[in-house]
């Protein structure tokens, strides 16, 4: 299909994809060409058939198939323009860059650029501004701070209510900074609980490991740290992300914890998952497991998120999922399975008011059937 392609084609696509994140002097030198001829080509200026052959080759290393057909089907379109849907000013295809934004934005397709978007977690592994414009909509609002403030709310009320069965003397909500939640490079405890005795200590281990022994000492003090990430296809194990990032912060110089015990919470906002890892104290590992089991679920922050992911793939529907009523389908409002109670006491209503004569006077007033 994509030896069908003819250079203006060509030239479209590897503008609508940014090169596919490579650089101009990189694919000037598998060209064997200079800088200004690739830009050339891709504004659609000039033919070059070694720059066609580069980019057909990219088109089919970076493109599925099923991206293919639509662009094949979108070259014959009739009284839609040439190239119809390919230029992303278009819904279409921003719906089909968000919807596989897992496969086509992801650390194995572009590597050594990678740049953190503003007030998120979310790394971008190359330039892709269609994508981007998506995720900065997405996370509107500080979105991603938000999340994070609200998971940290959740579990310190969950651990309110739990204080005589954790013999918990205090549960301390930290002060963090407001970038904590997408700072990347270190970190710091969002809750520390406080023991009304002394905890038995486990070693190190996952949320799902069922056999935990209470043999690394004792403590007094247990923190949690909530960590947020935004995975794609390639990268998306959270039960790894969290061990990693539990066994870098609390050996590096820059992590500041209350204690050496604690847990790190890790959440993947893009495929909705969690996972922790740490130190666990006798009743906390059941406790967490059913709390952020719930909290995932109920999370007003982490909904507004999934909505607003729902609106722009538009996965809603906007008509009622109810059918109409036409001459066909009425009858089944009057069927045997269903029973209707009927009140018309107040059908016919009126207004009575005496004349100066003596007389009465009715007048009848709106009224309705309830059903």
């Amino acid at each position: 299909m994509i030896k069908k392609f003819d250079s203006e084609l060509v030239a479209l696509i590897a503008r609508t994809f940014d090169m596919f994140g490579k650089h101009v002097s990189g694919i000037a030198a598998d060209a064997e060409t200079d800088e200004a001829t690739v830009e050339r080509f891709v504004a659609g200026e000039l033919r070059h058939e070694q720059l066609e052959q580069v980019f057909r080759g990219l088109i089919a290393q970076h493109l599925s198939e099923d991206m293919v057909r639509r662009i094949t089907s979108a070259q014959s379109a009739n009284g839609q323009g040439a190239y119809v849907g390919l230029t992303l000013e278009t819904g279409t295809d921003q719906l089909f860059m968000l919807a596989n934004q897992a496969v086509v934005h992801n650390s194995d397709v572009y590597v050594g650029f990678q740049v953190q978007l503003d007030l998120t977690g979310i790394f971008m592994h190359g330039k892709l501004p269609t994508l981007k414009i998506s995720y900065v909509s997405l996370f509107r609002s500080h979105a991603w701070q938000k999340s994070h403030e609200s998971l940290i709310l959740d579990l310190c009320q969950v651990l309110d209510n739990e204080l005589e069965p954790l013999q918990i003397e205090t549960v301390q909500k930290e002060a963090i900074h407001p970038r904590k939640s997408y700072k990347m490079t270190s970190s710091a405890a969002d809750v520390t609980c406080f023991a009304s005795y002394k905890w038995p200590v486990s070693t190190p281990s996952m949320l799902t490991d069922s056999s935990d022994r209470m043999d690394a000492g004792t403590t007094q003090k247990y923190w949690i740290d909530v960590q947020l990430r935004w995975g794609d296809y390639d990268s998306h194990d959270i039960e790894r992300y969290t061990r990693t990032k539990f066994l870098s912060y609390t050996t590096d110089s820059m992590s500041i914890y209350p204690s050496p015990t604690g847990v790190v919470v890790g959440v993947d906002l893009a495929y909705n998952i969690y996972s922790a890892y740490g130190n666990w104290i006798p009743g906390m590992k059941p406790l967490m497991q059913q709390a952020m089991a719930k909290i995932m679920k109920a999370s007003p922050a982490l909904y507004v998120i999934r909505e607003r992911i729902r609106k722009a793939l538009q996965l809603f529907s906007s008509e009622p999922t109810e059918s109409y009523l036409n001459s066909t389908n009425y009858a089944e409002l009057f069927s045997h399975q269903t029973c209707w109670f009927v009140d018309d006491t107040n059908v016919y209503r009126v207004t009575v008011q005496k004349t100066f004569e003596g007389n009465l006077n009715t007048r009848p007033i709106n009224g309705a059937m309830t059903v």
